[in-house]
């Protein structure tokens, strides 16, 4: 597919989204007017795009796609940021033109109505879908990444923020990690573009359909019917109760004009098809209006004014429309009001045949089958139109409307709710309920539908939907019910659980076939319903709990598999085919979890080495055997209409926690639920041990991503075969590996830390020490935490500092194995058993803290003795006060380094290449200061030593100087660069104790340990840095050594000095000779080399080497180089290069200012 982009006065070409000439794509065929292009778009549409980059090739972005345009006269004075408008001028079966129409200043305010707005976002979304779904070619890789750039430079602070919400770690994740997480939020994120339209969207949409309601009057003779119309639950497919007899029947049965005629009943001569249609038509008795009419009041019509007229709703009904607010201007459009539809006569013997047919169809949409619904089926035969649960609905929705008249209040719900999910005002329905309330009663009416009803229905051949199943289960609400109990808790205390009614408990399933498939199908149903899953139901099909059990089953399994495939095309998978499924099912099972019942926690307290995957098999039966009542889930909390079901489900909760003189908080009563619910025994063992697996779901929730998935896969193992603790503690390292280290987020930490004001000195000072405290916790494994418990205290940032300062001041602050010391063969206490449970219970929820811990919030807590709260309350408390607003600071400085890296990445890609390093943030700010910054690793190394102290500052230098000192092979250099690395650390991290460390510091330390792994390649290459310190002063010489070819045996040195500017030595050796000649800049520093030749003499003897020719003038000897014949030893030439720097050192020359 081509894509031009041509402005006002001339036709200049752009091209696809990489902006490659003559690319090629998959293609869709136009349709007869050659109007409509791939999809909705069309010929005149409006786009919108953000320009990314100016100049001669202007890069444009719409919806995370790149298009470059060549019309650069009309985006002259354009700069990045910018909204450039765009029209579809022409489209064929290739080829797409786009015209430059118009340009918004970043900041200002558009002048579109807030309806064509929205149109033109809907419009992007389509034909970047378009693009997206056709392009096929190879793309240019230089081009393609170069578009890649400028999309990461356009990213926003945002967007950043998104991403470290998904657990992406911005300055760790490789360029292309990165492009693919932001144009997956780019493609599906529209909300907040029009969230301050909203209110003149629905005033300017709800003002245009009345204004073409009202030019929709009913023609002459044709009136609205009187008979009183179902309310809205109805036609969402729930029965009032008015509709229900006492016997189970319908009220008032139906009359023998909506019945069949029995006299002239011939079965089998017609009936209706998949698609609604009558098919064998005998044409013999007709039923005419006066035989058998449907029922329309002709007086008063002209009185409403807000009409849909039946031409308009036949429209809608023949082209498959939902009943929205632009199918309505649609259909006001396209039909002749003054051409009345034509009613075709009703044959009785069709009526009979079908009549069994259409009132299945009646009870599958959940609608009683009495007047008015059999009149809707037989205005669809009358008319030519299916007869459906769609057209059906359609109609009762449409003489619901011409009756009342627009409910203003549900109808700006809807249009509110389209321009959430990003959609134009007019595609929100015109009546009934948001997706989002349909979405909920789905799952409510899901979750309630009973066995009794499913198999009656299967019995009696009736619908299997599930509209009819939850009816029928409603008109059964009169079963009683009874409590059992269930367990006893502490001092005989009685916990219940409500349960089906006796009968229906022990009640046999049938066995009919329809019956077991039904109920196999329901529970699959279940499981997969998620309110989100529900919300995507709905929009895609409205009507979807009308549709049989089967087709709900397999949209459910259609859109998780869209889902996962989108999840996993985010991957880089070209290494593991085999492995793409084995990611699906981790992602589905991982997420899943998290609305299954949280009773399933149990089984981890029973059995501590069930595995992911078995839990989500416990879980999900767990969920089946609950067969619809509510529960609780792993980590949401339940629905608020779900609530009061729970707490009614369980009695006594409090009671028991108060025998048990255990707080009455939401983590201990959700415990006693779990174990209630498993039959367990309710000791104070079992409840903090449901609590710690509860905190360890949680934390793999929290922490674990498709890329750690794929890692894991990579490295063949198998996350569902895992513990959960053996997850955990995987995650854990694939995170440090991947660069999500304790560094980070200590950095992030103390960059919220710096920019938070009215911090004291000795706030900051205690901040980092809690900080650092709860680290350190974290990495002891429990054996901090169990030094508390096994005190007999309370787990408390108090107690663990004290116990902390204990063990230093005893000088035990060593580690030592748990078993060390004791005996093999002793019999474990009750006591030691819930020590054991509430040190690996704390020991999560620390990690936890850690994980949400900001200064902000510890600010906040200033006026609260949160210090001697226990773990347990403080995790709560501080969830419960984070905010987005604490992240902002981050993002923006994400963003300015992420800027940063971009405009380097291109200096330093081939290095990073050739040490196997990962284009990320980090490794290119690193690589670019040890490649082209001042001394590399060692002018990092000097600026950070800047805001060291004096004593610290020399203790990093004495680290450095002993590199030259023990300098004998490349080893000896490899392990002085670490020395000082370590050493720096060391005192970097020192600055905590009174609290001056800042994020500068921990960055600085980052850099410097992602450049070390260059800096020691090039060591291996035999190429290296080495100070020379005199007197405090660190000069760095540059070495390089030739052991191979026609320059063996040569060494190049050269430093900057201060007094007499850049310093080159060339030397070479040969045996035991060596030749060769030193310069520098200025003509003191030469004659300063020439007055200590002996110095140089000497040096080298010591070594055994005989200087042949050395020239300290700077002329080079006329005999200089060898002939590459004679091997050289790279021991020798490490030793030559030691004394020549000595020799350096000790003419001062290094240290003259």
């Amino acid at each position: 597919m081509n894509y031009q982009i041509n402005g006002n006065n001339r036709g200049q070409a752009a091209y696809s989204s990489t902006g490659v000439n003559g690319m090629t794509a998959g293609s869709t065929g136009m349709n007869n007017k050659g109007q409509s292009i791939f999809g909705n778009n069309q010929v005149g549409d409006l786009l919108a795009c953000k320009l990314v980059k100016g100049g001669e090739n202007p890069v444009l972005d719409l919806n995370g796609i790149q298009l470059q345009t060549k019309a650069t006269e009309e985006l002259t004075n354009a700069q990045p940021g910018d909204t450039i408008y765009l029209k579809i001028q022409q489209a064929d079966a290739s080829r797409v033109s786009l015209k430059v129409v118009g340009v918004q200043q970043q900041g200002q305010n558009a002048n579109l109505t807030a309806a064509t707005s929205a149109q033109v976002m809907q419009n992007n979304e389509q034909i970047s879908d378009m693009i997206k779904d056709n392009l096929d070619g190879a793309l240019d890789e230089e081009k393609a990444k170069e578009n890649q750039k400028e999309i990461l430079r356009s990213l926003t602070t945002d967007e950043i923020a998104k991403l470290r919400m998904m657990q992406i770690d911005v300055s760790n994740a490789t360029l292309s990690d990165l492009m693919g997480m932001v144009i997956t939020i780019r493609s599906g994120d529209h909300q907040d573009e029009v969230n301050e339209q909203i209110g003149d969207i629905v005033k300017e949409t709800i003002g245009k359909l009345r204004n073409t309601m009202l030019g929709s009057e009913p023609y002459e003779g044709m009136q609205t019917t009187t008979e009183n119309i179902p309310e809205s639950g109805e036609l969402n497919g729930t029965m009032s109760d008015d509709k229900i007899a006492p016997d189970g029947g319908r009220a008032g049965d139906l009359q023998t004009n909506v019945t069949p005629d029995t006299g002239t009943y011939r079965p089998g001569t017609s009936r209706l098809n998949s698609e609604g249609y009558v098919v064998n038509v005998p044409y013999t008795e007709t039923l005419s209006a006066a035989q058998n009419p449907v029922k329309e009041d002709r007086t008063g019509g002209q009185e409403e004014k807000i009409h849909i007229s039946d031409e308009q709703m036949i429209y809608m009904i023949q082209n498959d429309m939902d009943f929205t607010i632009g199918n309505i201007e649609l259909s006001h459009n396209s039909v002749n009001a003054d051409s009345p539809a034509k009613e075709q006569p009703l044959d009785q013997q069709v009526w009979n045949d079908i009549y069994s047919q259409v009132t299945s169809i009646i009870e599958a949409a959940g609608m009683s089958v009495t007047e008015q619904s059999l009149s809707g089926a037989k205005f669809m035969l009358q008319h030519e139109l299916p007869v459906k649960v769609d057209s059906l609905r359609m109609y009762m929705s449409v003489q619901a409307l011409n009756q009342r008249g627009l409910q203003d209040g549900q109808l700006e719900a809807n249009i509110e709710e389209q321009i959430a999910i990003g959609n134009p005002p007019e595609q929100a329905r015109v009546s009934g309920s948001t997706l989002r309330e349909r979405a909920d009663q789905l799952v409510e009416k899901v979750q309630a539908i009973t066995t009794f009803a499913v198999d009656a229905a299967a019995s009696q051949g009736k619908p299997l939907t599930i509209s009819y199943l939850y009816n029928s289960t409603m008109r059964n609400m009169n079963a009683r019910t009874t409590r059992r109990p269930i367990n006893t808790g502490a001092e005989g205390a009685s916990l219940s659980l409500s349960g089906e009614s006796t009968n229906a408990a022990n009640a046999m399933f049938s066995n009919h076939p329809a019956a077991i498939t039904a109920r196999r199908q329901l529970e699959e149903i279940r499981l997969a319903m998620t309110m989100e899953a529900a919300t995507r139901l709905v929009r895609r099909d409205i009507n979807i709990d009308a549709k049989p059990l089967s087709q709900v089953v397999d949209a459910l399994k259609s859109q998780e598999s869209e889902y996962y495939d989108t999840v996993v095309s985010a991957q880089d998978l070209h290494d593991i085919p085999e492995g793409v499924d084995l990611l699906k099912e981790t992602l589905k099972e991982t997420d899943g979890l998290k609305n299954l019942p949280a009773y399933a926690l149990g089984e981890m307290v029973r059995q501590p080495s069930i595995t992911v995957g078995g839990l989500y098999d416990t879980a999900s039966h767990m969920k089946a055997t609950l067969m619809g009542k509510a529960y609780e889930t792993m980590m949401t909390k339940p629905r608020a209409d779900m609530g009061d079901s729970i707490t009614e489900a369980f009695q006594n909760v409090d009671a028991i926690l108060e025998d048990l003189d255990y707080d009455r908080n939401a983590a201990n009563q959700r415990a006693v639920r779990i174990l209630a619910y498993n039959q367990m025994e309710i000791t104070p063992e079992n409840i903090t041990s449901v609590k710690g697996a509860d905190a360890k779901v949680q934390q793999m929730f929290e922490t674990l991503t498709p890329q750690i998935v794929l890692n894991l896969i990579r490295e063949n193992k198998n996350p569902l075969n895992m513990t959960i603790d053996g997850l955990n503690e995987e995650i854990m390292q694939q995170r440090e590996v991947r660069g999500i280290t304790d560094e980070q987020r200590f950095s992030e930490f103390l960059y919220q830390l710096d920019q938070t004001d009215a911090i004291t000195p000795e706030e900051r000072t205690s901040f980092i020490g809690i900080y650092r405290l709860l680290d350190k916790v974290e990495k002891s494994h429990g054996k901090d935490i169990g030094a508390v418990v096994r005190n007999g205290q309370e787990v408390t940032l108090h107690n663990l500092f004290t116990a902390d300062k204990s063990r230093k001041a005893c000088g035990i602050d060593v580690a030592i194995d748990e078993t060390f010391g004791e005996r093999v063969d002793v019999a474990v206490d009750d006591q030691s058993i819930l020590e054991q449970v509430e040190t690996a219970y704390n020991q999560t929820l620390s990690g936890s803290i850690l994980r949400h811990i900001r200064p902000q919030i510890l600010q906040s807590l200033e006026q609260i003795d949160y210090q001697n709260m226990n773990l347990e309350e403080l995790d709560s408390f501080i969830k419960a006060t984070e905010t987005s607003q604490m992240e902002e600071g981050i993002s923006e400085e994400l963003s300015r380094v992420l800027a940063e890296a971009l405009s380097y990445e291109d200096d330093v890609a081939m290095m990073l290449e050739a040490n196997d390093m990962p284009a990320t943030v980090t490794n290119i700010l690193a690589a670019q200061q040890v490649m082209y910054g001042k001394n590399g690793v060692f002018g990092m190394i000097s600026d950070m030593k800047q805001g060291l102290s004096e004593r610290a500052a020399e203790q990093v230098t004495e680290a450095e100087s002993q590199i030259l000192e023990h300098l004998e092979g490349k080893q000896d250099v490899l392990y002085g660069l670490e020395n000082v690395r370590a050493r720096l650390s060391e005192q970097i991290h020192n600055k905590e104790t009174d609290g001056t460390i800042t994020s500068k510091d921990i960055q600085a330390l980052k850099f410097l340990n992602a450049g070390m792994p260059i800096a020691m390649r090039a060591v291996e290459q035999d190429v290296f840095q080495v100070p020379l310190v005199v007197d405090g002063d660190v000069s760095i010489m540059k070495v390089s050594l030739l052991r191979d070819g026609e320059h063996a045996g040569e060494i190049t040195a050269t430093m900057d000095t201060e007094a007499y500017g850049k310093l080159e030595a060339f030397i070479h050796t040969e045996n035991d000779q060596l030749e060769g000649y030193i310069s520098v800049d200025d003509e003191a520093g030469q004659k300063k080399l020439e007055s200590n030749e002996l110095t140089f003499r000497s040096v080298f003897a010591k070594i055994g080497m005989e200087v042949r020719d050395l020239r300290l003038d700077g002329t080079k000897p006329v005999q200089y180089g060898g002939t590459g014949e004679q091997e050289v030893t790279t021991s020798q030439l490490y030793k030559v290069a030691k004394q020549l720097m000595t020799a350096i050192k000790l003419t001062g020359i290094t240290a003259d200012k």
